[in-house]
């Protein structure tokens, strides 16, 4: 289809409205544009991108933001209201065939940048605005699912990954019709942009910063609380059910980081905005509250989206619509065989045997050869390795999968490693076995911890990846810490238990006669590292004194009153007649003596009622680190040489517990002195007490308490437990290689032209 039909619906909007005439909203039969898709040929491709490449502007800024979105959900409106002049733009009341107002309104562009029609794409490139108040520039991108032709969906993912290619960091604006995210709309509208926006984006985990959500084309009558409530909504109604369903992890990931928090309680969605609505026609820039709205969506793009991530190439990887892979089963293998293998006459460019695949990517050989007749240059070639490879097999029809309970098997003549994430079953697995009869693409890492064998005449590696099946770590324990010393049965901190040991690292058997960027490859399968050891109860504390109250020097204890004392003269002597003792009152230890002629000295003692007086007692030790999982194995089996980096190491220790803590000695209190004055009562200088002459005061005790010992770390390993090896069926290699061969000969269809496959299957009768 020529681009000249966007001009064609640009143009009716021009046009009068002329009562009984067809509206200018009515949209096209879609399959009256693209049903004839097999007369598209690599010429009109290439020539889409050579346009493309004459008429796109790039911007020398290293930090740019992408508006992404499915075509029609208003990106260009968006772009224009926001980074554009708004003085272009027009709010024009919708009409029915017979001119009367629906009650709707849409966006007119003086300057044709929006498009209204429902099913066409307006967006052929990524089209550059650069905001006028912070200079950063702004890419309006085409639509994902592009419904117009193949060179449209080829060249619109092609151009995002060129532009991407060229800016060093990034972020990335989500535009979405606000129908399709509230309660009660199709889920099915926000799950394909989610899976194309993780599609697109490889380790969406990186960007969470960088990544937020605009609604568009409001027409409800909420506040903007209510409409903000309603998306969040939609949007963890999707994630239970993908949680309870185990499925589509990175989706899951991407509403994660939509349904950011901030502000008080957490409950300021940071990452979620929305269009205003337009219930009034005019100019938007005589719309005060139009304009005003532009601030809540350059806070989110400024401040709440926190700062530019820096692009890795390998991150972002643009792919061709699943919606052309289902409506025209086999075009999009057929049209990526024929721009990157040897090109067959225009003519017969529509059929193309599945065997160029295997040959798709030995340009250079075929250019020096001569037979390569569409002229590429290498920056688009290697782009458009990228886009296809992102694109193969998205065909879930073309792939086999059986399983039992801990057994997931997947087979196809063109398999993906991601592939593997398509089927539940794989979070549950023990053993994993890829076959593909043509080529497995390494295109996702994989962290998981069974066993696994990939059998594929040609492996592609197409990033850095690692297959890491390292064993988990030991489980660490229930209680993190041991029981702590509480009674007189159980005065100290009872010894932390060892650490658990690491699982055991899945076995890897890979076979292959050829393996393209191998070196890009790395695959582990260390064993797991230990689990904690517990930490050690802690000792009791010691149990503080309790002071006399002074209030004892007025109370009735024992042989306080009734002593006599005499001092005889002639001989320097001090006569006692009952004035010392010692004695308990109220559980307080009382000393009573004559410290002179004159004064009886009371001394009360602090008591302590503790079980251990205000002595601390002793905190356990702390467990031992857990073992570290024995690895597993890994057999490579190549007819030609690799550079795959491999390692299996025992796992590291688990980390040692931490000693239990001495009790803390308790405090000794101050003990209570009283003087009492003794007074004459006859002449042979006898004297008693006089309860109205005494003197009292606290003075500091003499000793202290200790406290208990602490533990040491680490240093109780009674009772570890020992590490086990993976388990893996004494004959997993053969059966995995019996097995594929028994679907080579199924699948294969009896091509005996398929030389290397037959190649393939003699190399393996022979090892």
């Amino acid at each position: 289809m020529s681009t000249n039909t966007d001009n064609l619906y640009r143009n009716k909007r021009d046009t009068p409205c002329i009562p009984g005439e067809e509206p200018l909203t009515v949209t096209t039969n879609v399959s009256e544009i693209n049903d004839n898709s097999s007369s598209y040929t690599v010429f009109s491709i290439m020539n889409s991108l050579n346009q493309g490449t004459k008429n796109i502007k790039y911007s020398s800024n290293p930090n740019i933001i992408l508006l992404l979105g499915l075509s029609g959900a208003g990106k260009s409106t968006l772009a224009q209201y926001l980074f554009g002049n708004n003085s272009n733009l027009i709010s024009v009341a919708k009409k029915n065939s017979w001119c009367e107002a629906t009650g709707d309104f849409y966006i007119e562009d003086k300057a044709k940048k929006i498009g209204h029609n429902s099913v066409l794409s307006h967006t052929e490139l990524p089209d550059l605005l650069i905001d006028p108040e912070t200079n950063i520039p702004i890419y309006d991108c085409p639509g994902f699912s592009d419904t117009r032709d193949p060179e449209h969906d080829i060249s619109g993912a092609y151009f995002i990954k060129a532009v991407t290619d060229k800016a060093k960091t990034s972020k990335f604006i989500f535009v979405v019709n606000y129908n399709s995210v509230t309660i009660g709309a199709n889920r099915e509208e926000f799950m394909t942009l989610a899976r194309h926006a993780t599609n697109m984006i490889n380790n969406i985990s990186k960007y969470r910063e960088s990544i937020a959500l605009v609604a568009t084309k409001i027409k409800d009558d909420k506040s903007d609380k209510q409409r903000i409530i309603a998306i969040t909504d939609f949007l963890q109604g999707v994630r239970r059910t993908l949680k309870n369903t185990n499925k589509e992890p990175s989706v899951q990931l991407f509403i994660d980081i939509l349904l950011t928090t901030s502000g008080p309680n957490n409950r300021d969605y940071t990452r979620i905005g929305f269009m205003p609505k337009f219930d009034t026609e005019g100019p938007l820039i005589d719309m005060p509250v139009v304009q005003a709205h532009k601030k809540s969506l350059r806070t989110i793009i400024y401040r709440n989206m926190v700062h530019f991530t820096i692009i890795d190439p390998t991150d972002l990887k643009p792919s061709i619509s699943r919606y052309r892979a289902h409506r025209y089963p086999g075009e999009c293998n057929q049209i990526a065989m024929s721009l990157l293998s040897y090109e067959a006459p225009a003519s017969e460019a529509s059929y193309i045997s599945p065997k160029f695949i295997d040959e798709c990517f030995r340009y250079d050989e075929y250019k020096a050869a001569g037979i390569y007749n569409v002229i590429v240059d290498k920056f688009k070639l290697d782009l458009l390795k990228q886009l296809i490879n992102n694109t193969l097999n998205h065909d879930e029809s073309s792939l086999y999968s059986s399983y039992t309970p801990d057994h997931l098997v997947l087979r196809g003549h063109y398999v993906k490693l991601s592939d593997l994430y398509k089927y539940p079953q794989v979070w549950n697995a023990k053993f994993v076995e890829i076959f593909a009869l043509k080529k497995i693409f390494i295109d996702y890492d994989i962290h998981e911890h069974f066993s696994m064998s990939i059998i594929a005449p040609t492996w592609e590696i197409l990033s850095r990846i690692n297959i890491n099946l390292s064993g988990k770590p030991g489980d660490a324990h229930t209680q993190q810490k041991a029981t702590s010393g509480s009674s007189v049965s159980k005065p100290h901190g009872e010894d932390g238990a060892p650490g658990l040991p690491g699982g055991p690292g899945g076995n890897f058997v890979g076979i292959g006669a050829t393996f393209i960027d191998s070196h890009y490859l790395s695959i582990s399968v260390d064993g797991g590292r230990g689990g904690p050891g517990q930490d050690g109860g802690n000792g009791m504390d010691g149990t503080d004194d309790t002071e006399c109250p002074d209030t004892i020097k007025d109370a009735n204890y024992p042989r306080k009153l009734g002593c006599r004392s005499s001092h005889f003269a002639d001989s320097n002597r001090l006569y006692d007649q009952g004035c010392s003792a010692q004695s308990n009152f109220d559980g307080y230890s009382i000393d009573i003596r004559t410290i002179d002629t004159y004064t009886q000295r009371v001394t009360c003692y602090p008591k302590n009622d503790g079980p251990f007086k205000g002595n601390g007692t002793n905190g356990g030790n702390g467990g031992k680190g857990g073992e570290g999982g024995y690895p597993g194995r890994i057999l490579v089996i190549a007819k030609n040489n690799h550079s795959i980096y491999t390692r299996n190491q025992v796992g590291n220790t688990g980390l040692n517990g931490k000693s239990g803590v001495g009790g803390n000695a308790g405090e000794k209190k101050r003990k209570l002195v009283i003087n009492n004055e003794l007074y004459p009562v006859d002449i042979l200088d006898e004297y008693d007490f006089d309860n109205s002459e005494q003197d009292y005061k606290y003075v500091k005790s003499e000793g202290s308490y200790f406290p208990g010992n602490s533990g040491i770390d680490g240093y109780n390993d009674e009772n570890i437990k020992h590490p086990e090896r993976a388990l893996l069926p004494s004959n997993f290699v053969h059966q995995s290689i019996v097995d594929y061969k028994t679907f080579a000969h199924k699948y294969s269809s009896g091509n005996t032209e398929d030389v290397d496959l037959i190649d393939f299957l003699n190399f393996l009768e022979t090892n």
